[in-house]
């Protein structure tokens, strides 16, 4: 008869470490007796002796059990032999301090891997067969809770991936996949007609073991029995024999069938077979719930997920491609299943310390020679479960980084395998971050609505440079957007995409008032347009230079080209567009797009052989344009997810869609809404009586849909207005917030102070071409305005749209910004300009643009690093709420760091006022101020009462048809081209001069004039005389340095430019900048 464990208790011992002294041998090698010095329960109750008695007998037997599987393959005991009968009792109990066989096995692997010396850090080799593994498995089958229970502080669910992931992944396989569960409670019936396969195939063939019918086979010995490799080999010929005989039909199957080696089963040759009839598939789903609800509570441990099982996981010898497959073993649907049963929150929140598991596994594209798909697999799967989870970042500051910032800066292994998949990586992130529409965490990681736009920007784009578009928006566009329009904007935008934009939006194609039927081809940019047109308010020249020439005969279905171009990208063939998430089109006009030109927007044009060449990927579908047919949808886009589609009211149309089989190939089909206009209130009772016909015909199509999936709606008929030109772009306005007004098509006289420069224009514009190719531009000037038109405008120039509706810069009137443009590039037409367009949208009581808006606009001309920063409008400077008072503070505060980067000048208002009362001119002494001067030279009266730095022409700038324009805002244009031409010739002279010899003053002098005070020094020298002698701000007259007459040659070029930049900054000027 066995000794009680009481026996043992007067017996000295030492005091055992939890865990590790229940195994002590003598130098016999026999068992000594287990000495504990205390006995532990989780009962109230101390246990009796008998009790104490079985415990012990069970740790016993675990142990051996164990210590068979460590001894290696042939070695375990075999539990299907009566000789071991009593060890297959005991697995089903627990020992003492509640230890269950699994705490045992994990202990023991702790042991032998510790002897080993192998490194904490590192990933042995697997130490259990699979026939310990098969018995591990059914014994969390039996006992769900096993896996998830504590003893002495160890919990086998985050002690197996540090030690024995096999373990680990094993039990979770188990776990019925979410996308199965929801497949087996059905009929036999039912599964024969829905699945190809019958679901039960994708449950484990233990979990099926235990819930067949008619008994309990939980206790058959052959749940413990391996599956013969040969046996299983076989049984695979014989299905891929079966398969190659089902013909082409049944040869398509896709990656269901393509899965079904994966698949456990007791006869894998009739995987065909459902077994709904064998399996009770309602016991599949109560016992999956067992085991998930234990694990659900387990999980709830954040930070145990995080170190104790998805570090150890993402380590690189689990894709290593030198090692065999049990020690490499991310099976991707185990790994999702286990993401899926991790609450949310562990996702949501970075880790206390060290990078999260998505960064963690980013991180192993830096190793060599790893199972690279495997690693990107993996790597989906996280960002799958929580797509929020991209934007967390570790770090502070400039030093936060993102996974997306990880992989892009980080130094890859040079294989071909890893820079595909890397790629794919980048891509992946990418794609998750624009098409991301939900909130985002903050700086203190905490999930809360922001703007989404400004992350996601900051998300790509740690440097702005690399800036790209990722929406085009050319919404409440006012002139005709043909096909001279799109290329217009394709050539001189300046715009780069990404390769994934997250919408498209455009309006109609064709706005009311724009001329229809052929005309004449004319220039655009020198025609004044007629009253009350809407033809491009800004496209007059001011260089009297030749313009694009544009046919104004209007071409239907323009929209192709501009697909084409987002799709064929810029001539260099970068900038290609490969996915767009959402297509917004207004064609509800007279004049819609052709369903063929929407398929070939889309899709282009079919080859020889029926192929479509191009597929956006988009998602959402809401082209307007009235009873659209269905086939052109499902050809265009034949992902989508959610579908608008928009009747005027005829129920032929509607029962076409309901019964079109067309709509049932969107396989992805998530959503359908319905839009109906009709014309009258017959066609209104005839379409709401067929909503229920309607949704029937649907839901017979795509049967995948629910009721609720299918919006049915007819909106309200008392109509809406658009908004467009509704904001008050370019109307000007008196007192705060002011900018000077200026109609359609105004034009300064060519003589006087722009015409006298003209000549200069030229002489340099031929040395800069002369220059050698440079990456940078000469001189970048960012302009603050409400955007500018392209139609002819010269030059190179990009800009960014900081409305909150996100539409282009050069989209709308743009009355103001334009001519602010235009006034830069007549003085300096080399100049790059970087046209910020501020919100004006949501501006607030006299204020021209949302403070907010002029901050970002400031920020992105900083980090773009332009040289120049011409704000050609002002407003009140009064703090009134708490918001407006930080989005003030924040301008002010960059205004101060912008006029320490790059030059600012800024407009006085055209009234009387306090200069400190007023922003941007009054924030900082080294903001330029500009006032405007008469043709005469002299200051205006509306400048006369309040200082300026310097004064330029402002005043009757001509308009055909009204009267003569005037304000500060055009001299403050003047002195941002001013400066730009000063900066460009005091560059090309010092590049002339490196040719020639080693001279350092003309960098010197580059260097002083990209300053505030160097400038200023330079504008005094192009002064002249104009109103110093009556004590007013000095007015420029550059033409008197520059001069108005010039010769060419290299040698001619190099000494006129040599005495223009030592007239602007003397050697005298220079002494007074000894540090820069």
């Amino acid at each position: 008869m066995p000794k009680k464990v009481s026996d043992f208790i007067e017996v000295p011992t030492a005091v055992v470490k939890p865990g590790l002294g229940v195994d002590k041998r003598g130098k016999s090698g026999k068992e000594e007796a287990y000495k504990p010095d205390k006995i532990q329960s989780n009962s109230n109750d101390a246990l009796t002796d008998d009790e104490d008695n079985e415990k012990f007998q069970v740790l016993l037997q675990h142990k051996r059990l164990v210590n068979s599987w460590m001894k290696g393959p042939g070695q375990e005991y075999d539990l299907n032999n009566e000789k071991y009968a009593e060890y297959k009792n005991a697995l089903n109990k627990l020992a003492l301090d509640n230890e269950n066989v699994l705490h045992r096995a994990i202990q023991a692997l702790k042991e032998k891997k510790s002897s080993r010396n192998i490194g904490a850090g590192n990933i042995p080799d697997t130490l259990l067969t699979d026939k310990a593994l098969d018995v591990i498995e059914q014994v969390v089958v039996d006992n769900p809770t096993f896996f998830t229970d504590s003893a002495r502080d160890q919990i086998p669910l985050f002690e197996a991936p540090k030690c024995e992931a096999a373990i680990f992944l094993r039990i979770i396989k188990l776990v019925v996949p979410n996308s199965v569960a929801g497949r087996l409670n059905v009929t036999s019936k039912e599964c024969r007609r829905e699945n190809e396969v019958c679901p039960l195939w994708d449950v484990t063939e233990k979990r099926r073991r235990q819930c067949e019918k008619g008994g309990n086979v939980g206790e058959n010995v052959t749940s413990f029995e391996l599956v013969d490799k040969e046996e299983r080999q076989d049984a695979q010929s014989s299905i891929e024999d079966a398969q190659s005989s089902l013909g082409d039909e049944q040869s398509t199957l896709g990656d269901e069938q393509s899965s079904l080696g994966d698949r456990e089963g007791i006869d894998d040759t009739h995987m065909y077979r459902c077994l709904h009839d064998e399996i009770d598939a309602h016991k599949v789903l109560r016992e999956d719930e067992r085991l998930r609800k234990a694990l659900r509570v387990a999980l709830r441990d954040r930070e145990r997920v995080h170190s104790d099982c998805l570090k150890p996981l993402l380590v690189a010898k689990r894709f290593d491609c030198g090692l065999d497959g049990r020690a490499q073993t991310i099976p991707r649907q185990s790994f999702e299943t286990f993401l899926d049963l991790c609450p949310s929150d562990v996702f949501d929140e970075a880790p206390e310390k060290g990078p999260t598991p998505l960064q963690i596994a980013v991180q192993l594209f830096s190793e060599q020679s790893l199972d690279y798909e495997l690693l990107f697999t993996t790597i989906e799967a996280l960002v799958n479960r929580r797509p929020k989870s991209i934007f967390l970042s570790t770090g502070a500051g400039d030093s936060a980084r993102t996974a997306y910032r990880i992989l892009k800066t980080l130094k890859a292994a040079k294989e071909p395998e890893n820079t595909l998949w890397r790629s794919r990586a980048e891509e992946l992130l990418k794609r998750k971050c624009i098409g991301y529409r939900e909130p985002v965490p903050d700086k203190k990681k905490q999930m809360v609505d922001v703007d989404l736009q400004e992350t996601k920007r900051n998300f790509l784009y740690w440097d702005l440079k690399a800036e790209k578009r990722f929406s085009l928006t050319l919404m409440d566009e006012s002139v005709m957007l043909d096909k001279s329009y799109i290329e217009t904007v394709r050539d001189l935008s300046g715009m780069k995409f990404e390769t994934v934009l997250e919408f498209i939006r455009l309006p109609y194609w064709k706005p009311l008032g724009t001329p229809s039927g052929p005309r004449d081809t004319e220039e655009r940019g020198n025609r004044a347009p007629d009253p009350g047109s809407t033809a491009n308010p800004g496209s007059v020249r001011r260089d009297g230079s030749e313009g694009r020439k544009v046919s104004q005969e209007a071409e239907l279905d323009p929209y192709k080209t501009l697909f084409e171009w987002l799709w064929e990208g810029s001539p260099d063939g970068k900038n290609k567009v490969r996915k767009i998430f959402t297509v917004e089109v207004d064609d509800s006009g007279p004049e819609p797009h052709s369903n063929a030109a929407i398929r070939e927007a889309m899709r282009g044009r079919a080859d020889a052989d029926g192929n479509l060449p191009r597929d956006f990927g988009v998602e959402v579908w809401k082209w307007k344009k009235f009873d659209i047919c269905a086939d052109t949808v499902a050809t265009a886009v034949p992902d989508a997810h959610e579908v608008y589609l928009y009747s005027q009211g005829n129920t032929a149309v509607l029962r076409g869609w309901a019964c079109d089989l067309a709509l049932s190939r969107l396989k992805r089909l998530k959503k359908l809404i319905i839009e109906i206009y009709p014309k009258n209130a017959n066609d209104k009772a005839d379409c709401l009586a067929y909503k229920k016909g309607f949704k029937r015909g649907i839901r017979e199509q795509c049967p995948w849909l629910e009721d609720d999936d299918i919006s049915y709606t007819i909106p309200d008929s008392s109509g809406e207005d658009d908004g467009s030109n509704q904001n008050g772009v370019g109307k000007g306005r008196d007192g705060k917030g002011q900018i000077s007004s200026l109609s359609s098509g105004a034009t300064l006289e060519r003589k006087d102070w722009v015409g006298r420069l003209k000549k200069f224009n030229g002489f340099m514009t031929n040395i800069t071409r002369s220059l050698s190719p440079r990456d940078k531009p000469l001189v970048e000037v960012a302009l603050l305005d409400d955007g500018v038109k392209l139609m002819g405008l010269e030059g190179d120039q990009t800009g960014w749209s900081f409305r909150g509706d996100g539409i282009e810069y050069f989209v709308g009137p743009c009355v103001h910004g334009t001519e602010m443009a235009g006034c830069i590039r007549e003085v300096c037409p080399m100049t790059t300009l970087r046209i910020c367009r501020l919100d004006d949208s949501k501006a607030a009581g006299n204020d021209k643009f949302t403070i907010k808006s002029c901050s970002k606009a400031l920020r992105w001309a900083i980090d773009n690093g332009v040289e120049i920063i011409s704000m050609s409008w002002s407003y009140e400077w009064k703090f009134e709420s708490q918001d407006e008072n930080d989005d003030k503070a924040e301008f002010a505060g960059l205004v101060k760091e912008a006029a320490r980067k790059a030059i600012l000048f800024a407009a006085l208002p055209d009234k009387e006022v306090q200069l400190q009362e007023v922003a941007p001119v009054g924030l900082s002494d080294d903001v330029i101020k500009i006032g405007s001067a008469t043709r005469f030279g002299k200051v205006t009266e509306d400048n006369a009462l309040v200082h300026s730095d310097f004064i330029l022409p402002g005043e009757e700038i001509q308009r055909p048809g009204g009267p003569p324009a005037k304000g500060s805002s055009y001299a403050t244009a003047y002195a941002a081209g001013l400066a730009a031409m000063v900066l460009c010739c005091l560059q090309a002279h010092c590049e002339l001069v490196a040719e020639e010899g080693e001279d350092k003053r003309p960098a010197k002098m580059v260097r002083v004039a990209k300053t505030a005070k160097g400038m200023r020094t330079v504008f005094r020298n192009l002064s002249g005389d104009g109103g110093s002698k009556d004590g007013g701000p000095p007015f420029l007259q550059p033409y008197h340095v520059f001069g108005e007459s010039f010769l060419d040659g290299k040698g001619y070029r190099l000494e006129k430019l040599r005495e223009i930049s030592t007239t602007m900054l003397s050697p005298t000027d220079l002494k007074g900048f000894p540090g820069v």
